[in-house]
């Protein structure tokens, strides 16, 4: 097969569906580590190559990637290279448009300054490994990192997914290539200052809730004290009243004895 055009730069395979690709001009050791961090399961096409502990670009070979069938394929775009002619030339090619990755249109694009080694490549792989997620398992991507422009999902690290394909050099790429691309939908997340806010009330209000159900607690316990108040009065009046009668009670026994024994003296006196 003619290899005349750049050859990919990664391949996957995920647990959701075993075969996966990302195309670009290289294979980068560097973009392959952050990816495999970030979406566990993932493995590139050449991991058994020990592209791993390779410290520079590696080369592909498209009869390689013909025959593992990646599921996703990622475009490295610069301004010498750009991602568009790649599609172009993946779509045009007979055996290569036959790829699982051209039939589902599974591309994802990343700019080639942020594919290198610096300060972007972290949020890069972050958006790469949710876009993959996205294309791969069907799952939204978070607004906050994500927006729509023109057909296309753009990350900000610069990653995109294109629901619709380019035009290339007066061709259509949308009409040229097979199969359809799959939606993408973006989720409404909330700014993370918004959701401190929306925390912070929650916790208000759960404190707020808190704080009612012990104010009701303080004042039970307040009325069963004022309660056990009146029952010590009532009982020191009832014992005061009990004491009385048995002071009375104890007269009158007297009162009678004391008539007893005078009948009984004048009985026998008789």
């Amino acid at each position: 097969m003619a290899t005349s055009f750049v050859p990919p730069l990664h391949s996957f395979a995920c647990p959701c569906n075993p075969h996966v690709l990302t195309y670009a001009m290289f294979t980068s050791p560097r973009l392959h580590k952050l990816c495999n961090a970030h979406l566990p399961g993932a493995k590139n096409i050449y991991d058994d190559t020990g592209i791993e502990e390779k410290k520079t670009w590696v080369s592909g070979d498209w009869d390689t990637i013909i025959e593992r069938d990646p599921d996703l394929i990622v475009l490295v775009d610069a301004s010498w290279d750009w991602a568009d002619e790649k599609i172009f030339h993946l779509c045009s090619n007979e055996k290569l448009r036959n790829l699982r990755a051209v039939q589902n249109r599974a591309f994802i694009v990343v700019p080639f300054s942020a594919s290198t080694l610096g300060v972007r490549i972290g949020s890069l792989a972050f958006n790469l490994a949710e876009a993959m997620t996205a294309l791969i398992q069907g799952e939204a991507l978070p607004s906050l990192e994500f927006s729509t422009e023109n057909g296309r999902v753009l990350g900000k690290s610069g990653v995109r997914v294109m629901e619709k394909l380019p035009m290339w050099n007066g061709t259509d790429l949308d009409e040229l290539c097979p199969g359809s691309s799959s939606p993408i939908q973006l989720r409404d997340d909330i700014p993370l200052d918004e959701a401190f806010e929306l925390q912070i009330g929650e916790l208000q209000d759960e404190l707020d809730e808190k704080n009612k159900v012990l104010q009701d607690t303080i004042k039970e316990k307040e009325a069963l004290e004022v309660e056990k108040a009146e029952l010590g009065e009532m009982m020191t009046v009832m014992t005061d009243e009990l004491n009385e009668s048995n002071a009375a009670v104890s007269m009158d026994d007297l009162r009678l004895m004391s008539i007893g024994l005078g009948l009984l003296g004048f009985i026998v006196m008789m």
